[in-house]
């Protein structure tokens, strides 16, 4: 038989496996003792040279299979269908030698293909994050930046690769590298930054220096342009990279420069960097940052600080007289916080988000135990509707129910009032809805099981529950709002939009109708 017509499962043939193997003496043998072609291609386009330059391990060498198969007359610059070449592959895996070896056959240095030019891929291996830019367009010298791969990047530099190619959305390579927080790239006195950083504009120079903490060369920069019209990504400005990096002497200087104060940033700063957040904090609003302002979403430093844990920040902001419960579409900042010990200053713990919830049915939903506990201490109602104990029982979350029980007015019809008991009578609802003594003409009890079930992801038992409301109380919103979200949940749109309708007609002002029909 003929070897030569053999194909794996993604058309490559026995040379393609043997080059990705690195087997150069099996290599020579398909070669030249059975005909093999150095330039026959797989189901997708690819080459034996560029398969052989897929290995991820740069310490495996594979030089000795490349020059084999480019001395048999293999193409050094084929590209497969997705316009990736052996460039590409040999810049991402930092693989030095064959970079050199392909330089050297004059392939081009700026191919593109769908991740891009070499140069660009190489500054996320190390950070977990290989696909950071997949889809956008880039070059080889961008690919050794995502494999972060200095030594390949000089080289493709030294070959005339353009550092300052930019892929669809901008970003030059040496973004691309401080994007992904590598600082050896970034600080290096090699001559790739150096070509990168002196080709760049002024202001991705300056946001460079920014997020890079180089004071030093914000001062220069500052003694030729106007900082304050430096922007980055979505429009951020200087002050909003360095308060997000926690870099006090950094932002001490671009207000002198500037005035700007975005203490919102600054308080956006993740749980784990907390430390960096109240001297920024203190620094912005002794130059007259305002603690209160939100951004187009309606988020305050409140927010953040709460959110992400900031409790000295909290006491900063409260201190400063900011609203304790600004509403956004996420909900109250003791809402975001879930509780993180604020009470104290007055926050309303039963002010309901734009959901409709108040903040201890988040906590029970979400199974906070201590956060129930606290809520409950600090005056959160459990009666709402008498849905947090239902909802607990719902999901069998035997110790929120055993908090909540003491303090939750009896519902009507559970004819056993204990822990177990509760929690047996939700279970015999999903199940056996009959035979619980449930009293058949309660119409909010309905209404709340319909929401307990619409929470927990019970479609068909949240329809059935709103239905049987409906049918009790025709005539109230409830009921049918009930209905329609479920009806929505399984996906039966036409029939929810029906049921909102009928609804609208009885209260053509309700809100809550007319986010359902959206």
């Amino acid at each position: 038989m003929d070897l030569r017509r053999g194909r794996d499962l993604n058309g490559r043939s026995m040379l393609h496996l043997a080059a990705k193997a690195g087997a150069l003496d099996f290599c020579r043998f398909l070669v030249e003792k059975l005909g093999f072609s150095a330039n026959s291609t797989s189901a997708h386009g690819e080459t034996p040279i560029l398969v052989a330059t897929e290995i991820e391990d740069d310490e495996v060498d594979i030089v000795p299979v490349l020059r084999y198969l480019l001395a048999r007359g293999g193409d050094p610059a084929a590209a497969d269908e997705k316009g990736y070449t052996p460039l590409h592959n040999a810049a991402e895996f930092g693989h030095i030698k064959a970079v050199r070896l392909l330089l050297s056959k004059g392939v081009p240095v700026d191919p593109l293909n769908s991740r891009g030019t070499p140069l660009h891929l190489a500054t996320a291996m190390d950070h977990d994050q290989p696909n950071r830019v997949v889809n956008h367009v880039l070059s080889p010298l961008m690919m050794a930046c995502c494999g972060r791969s200095l030594k390949c990047m000089k080289l493709l530099v030294e070959a005339g690769a353009d550092v300052n190619f930019k892929s669809p959305s901008g970003r030059p390579v040496l973004f691309q590298a401080v994007d992904n927080g590598i600082t050896d790239i970034v600080r290096s006195r090699d001559s790739i930054m150096k070509a990168a950083a002196m080709a760049s504009s002024p202001f991705e120079v300056a946001i460079e220096a920014a997020v890079n903490g180089n004071l030093l060369r914000l001062r220069e920069i500052a003694s030729t342009m106007d900082l304050r019209r430096a922007r980055g990504f979505k429009g951020r400005n200087l002050l909003h990279f360095v308060a997000e990096k926690g870099r006090l002497d950094l932002c001490r200087f671009l207000i002198e420069e500037s005035g700007e104060t975005p203490i919102l940033v600054a308080t956006s700063i993740m749980e784990d960097r907390t430390d960096d957040v109240v001297p920024v904090l203190r620094y912005l609003l002794d130059h007259g940052g305002d603690p209160a302002a939100p951004d187009d979403r309606g988020y305050t430093p409140l927010h953040n600080a709460a959110e992400y844990g900031h409790h000295e920040a909290v006491r900063v902001l409260l201190s400063e007289g900011v609203p304790v419960n600004p509403l956004n579409r996420r909900g109250t900042p003791l809402h975001l916080a879930a509780a993180k010990g604020h009470d104290q200053a007055g926050a309303d713990v039963n002010l309901k988000g734009p959901t409709g919830k108040p903040v201890l049915f988040n906590a029970v939903e979400d199974g906070l135990t201590n956060i129930v506990k606290f809520l409950l201490e600090v005056g959160a109602d459990p009666n709402h509707g008498t849905l947090p104990i239902m909802l607990a029982a719902a999901g069998e979350q035997h110790e929120i129910v055993e908090i909540l029980l003491p303090c939750t007015k009896r519902i009507p019809h559970f004819p056993d009032w204990s822990v177990d008991g509760v929690i047996r009578t939700m279970k015999n609802l999903r199940t056996e809805p009959q035979a619980t003594g449930i009293d058949p003409h309660d119409a909010t009890l309905f209404a709340n099981l319909s929401l307990c079930w619409l929470r927990l992801g019970e479609g068909e038992l949240a329809l059935s529950n709103g239905q049987q409301c409906k049918a009790l109380t025709p005539q109230w919103v409830k009921a049918w709002y009930r209905e329609g979200m479920a009806l929505s949940m399984l996906k039966l749109h036409r029939q929810a939009v029906e049921v909102f309708e009928e609804a609208l007609k009885l209260d053509p002002s309700s809100e809550e109708i007319k986010k359902g029909l959206r």
